[in-house]
C-alpha cells in the first residue's frame, strides 16, 4: 500500500495542537533527532527541548521515523541557507522570518526513504507546513518568473478532526488514538491515492471536480463518528500535475495562493510554484506532491 510522510522541523514537536493535525494528515512522521551527545546539547542550548521530543517518539509509535540531524544534512542545510541568503542580498530582499527552521522540514523530504515498514509498498515523503506562513519562509508560490512548466497544482481540503480541548497534551492522544483506527487510515489512503491519481492526469479535471467533494466526505464522516465535537481545518496539498492536467485547466485563470486560503471549502486550483534558492524542487516531467500546509481551523 502506499503511504504519505510528512517532514517536521527541528521544533515542531513542541507545539502538540499543531502536532495533533499533523498526526491525522500523515500516515507517519519524520522527525530529525539529534544523534550525539554534542548535539543533544546544543538542541538544549537552543531550546528545542530533546528530553521533549524522545516522549514525542515513545507517543508515537510506529507513527514516528526517526531521522538523525547529522554533519550531512545539517552540510546540506547550511548549505541551502548560504543560496537563500545569497540571492537575497542580490535581490536586496528580506529573508522570510522562520526559514532557517523551515528549512529543515525540506531537507527530510529530499531523502528516499531506505527501508519501507512492513506492507508499505512506497512512501511519499513532502514537507509538512504548519501555517502558509512556514511555507513561504521556503517556497515562493504565485511567482511571475515561473513559466508555464512550473505551474503547481493547489488541492483544498476543508478536513475534520476533533474539536480542541484546553488541555493540548489531551488532544494529541486524541489524534494518535484515532490515527491508529483502521477504518481512519483506509480514508485517508483513499484520499491520499486520489489526490496522486489526479496529479498523474489518470482522472480527467471535470471528474474530479465531481469526486473531490464525495471523497473528502467520506474521510469527514470518519472523524464525525468517532469523536462527539469536531473542528474543520483546511489542508492544503502543492505539487507538479501532468502536462496533460495543467493542459486541460490552462484556459482557466492561475489562482493567487492567497485567494485559495481564503476559500471555506474543497477545491481545485493552479498557481506557481519556486524554491527561495531557484533550485528545482521536482525535475522536469515529474509528477509530484512536494509541499503540504494546514492553515484555517472553523469551529462547526
Amino acid at each position: 500500500m502506499r503511504e504519505r510522510w510528512g517532514s517536521l522541523s527541528v521544533r515542531d514537536h513542541l507545539a502538540a495542537d499543531k502536532l495533533a493535525t499533523d498526526v491525522l494528515a500523515y500516515d507517519r512522521l519524520l522527525l530529525p533527532y539529534p544523534p550525539d551527545f554534542e548535539e543533544r546539547q546544543r538542541w538544549r542550548e537552543m531550546r528545542w527541548d530533546p528530553q521533549l521530543l524522545d516522549h514525542r517518539i515513545s507517543q508515537l509509535g510506529d507513527r514516528a521515523i526517526k531521522v538523525p540531524w547529522d554533519a550531512s544534512r545539517r552540510a546540506m542545510f547550511s548549505t541551502a541557507m548560504e543560496r537563500v541568503r545569497a540571492l537575497a542580498e542580490d535581490a536586496a530582499t528580506v529573508i522570510p522570518g522562520g526559514a532557517s527552521y523551515q528549512m529543515t522540514r525540506r531537507i527530510l523530504a529530499q531523502d528516499e526513504p531506505i527501508t519501507l515498514p512492513r506492507d508499505v509498498t512506497k512512501a511519499t515523503v513532502v514537507s509538512a507546513y504548519h501555517s502558509l506562513k512556514d511555507l513561504n519562509a521556503d517556497f515562493i508560490l504565485d511567482d511571475d518568473r515561473s513559466d508555464t512548466k512550473a505551474l503547481s497544482f493547489l488541492i483544498s481540503n476543508r478536513i475534520a478532526q476533533p474539536a480542541p480541548s484546553a488541555d493540548h497534551e489531551e488532544n494529541l492522544s486524541a489524534a494518535i488514538a484515532l490515527s491508529r483506527e483502521s477504518a481512519f487510515q483506509e480514508k485517508r489512503r483513499d484520499l491520499y491515492n486520489w489526490q496522486e491519481d489526479v496529479l498523474a492526469g489518470k482522472i480527467p479535471p471535470r471528474r474530479a471536480m465531481d469526486e473531490l467533494e464525495s471523497m473528502v466526505e467520506r474521510y469527514n464522516e470518519i472523524v464525525r463518528k468517532a469523536q462527539k465535537k469536531v473542528i474543520y481545518r483546511l489542508l492544503f496539498t502543492v505539487g507538479v500535475a501532468a502536462a496533460s492536467l495543467t493542459g486541460a485547466l490552462l484556459s482557466a485563470p492561475i489562482v493567487s495562493v492567497s485567494v485559495a486560503v481564503a476559500a471555506t471549502g474543497s477545491m481545485l486550483a493552479l498557481g506557481r510554484f519556486a524554491t527561495l534558492e531557484r533550485t528545482p524542487v521536482i525535475m522536469p516531467g515529474e509528477t509530484k506532491v512536494a509541499a503540504m500546509f494546514h492553515d484555517v481551523a472553523k469551529l462547526r
